[in-house]
């Protein structure tokens, strides 16, 4: 299960990171500049599992086109 944390920055400003665990080997993250695009993102982990090698893949990104604006 993923999870979603706000990161404030100088500015006032905040990223949103989804976290979640890869495989038991420790936390895994990806950051978004808007929470619509993290929640997108922490259902497609939460629904299908984690990206198989804990980055997003070009086929991951061309799957849910949440990241063209990252």
């Amino acid at each position: 299960m993923a999870s979603i944390v706000e990161r404030p920055r100088k500015g006032g400003k905040s990223t949103f990171q989804v976290k979640w665990r890869q495989d038991g080997s420790g936390w895994q993250s990806e950051k978004f500049g808007d929470r619509p695009r993290a929640e997108q993102f922490k259902s497609l982990v939460d629904a299908h599992g984690p990206p198989a090698n804990a980055r997003l893949t070009d086929r991951t990104t061309a799957m849910c086109g949440c990241f063209a604006d990252r």
